[in-house]
């Protein structure tokens, strides 16, 4: 029995049900499901963003508990993807890269963004289009900024989008308050949303 026969996509939050047009978000993900079912899982990217002490630790000024508890997981889940052959990209502020609780591989690819999107800069196009990966999984904080930015600025370039809904937080500033909806906003603009057990469970991991 493949893959896509035996596994149901009920947890990927997509269609009418979620207030976008029937016609994108299924697509995305059957080619996501597709790339997973003809064993190309190199075209498929993990992109982990701003998992920093500044932003992660419940003792900074821009962490608490939820951000805390997704820079867990995020290590948890990064090295059996990479297992699988899903490479890990790693986005962090300009300036001194002070990982939280994750640790990225010697082989994994780290950039530096300099704005809330982790492709204002166009590095991390240039590296995920170099490597002909057109689907990307993300993850990290902030949920209303960076992951937001990121995701939009995602779809606008091309890019397939699979929001790990487990896999983000937002910290405690007044300011994510301002930016409610977003989850639909993205839905809107064709990402998918799934967890990460789900994701994990579909490649049979």
């Amino acid at each position: 029995m493949s893959l896509l026969s035996s596994f149901s996509p009920s947890p990927f939050l997509f269609g009418r049900d979620a207030g976008q047009s029937p016609n994108t978000a299924p697509d995305i993900f059957s080619q996501w499901c597709q790339a997973v079912e003809f064993h190309n899982k190199g075209k498929v990217a993990h992109v982990a963003i701003d998992l920093e002490t500044c932003f992660c630790d419940p003792e900074s000024c821009g962490g608490n508990r939820d951000t805390h508890d997704v820079a867990e997981r995020v290590a948890d889940v990064a090295p059996v993807l990479k297992l699988a052959g899903i490479s890990n990209y790693w986005v962090h502020c300009a300036g001194t890269i002070d990982f939280y609780l994750v640790e990225p591989e010697g082989d994994d690819t780290i950039i530096s963004k300099s704005s809330g999107s982790a492709f204002e800069s166009g590095e991390l196009d240039t590296c995920l289009r170099d490597a002909g990966i057109r689907t990307i999984m993300v993850s990290g904080v902030y949920y209303s900024l960076c992951i937001y930015d990121s995701v939009m600025d995602a779809r606008n370039l091309g890019y397939d989008v699979v929001v790990l809904s487990d896999l983000s937080a937002d910290g405690d500033m007044p300011l994510f308050m301002s930016r409610n909806g977003s989850t639909q906003k993205m839905i809107n603009a064709g990402a998918v949303f799934a967890p990460s057990s789900e994701v994990l469970n579909y490649l049979n991991l």
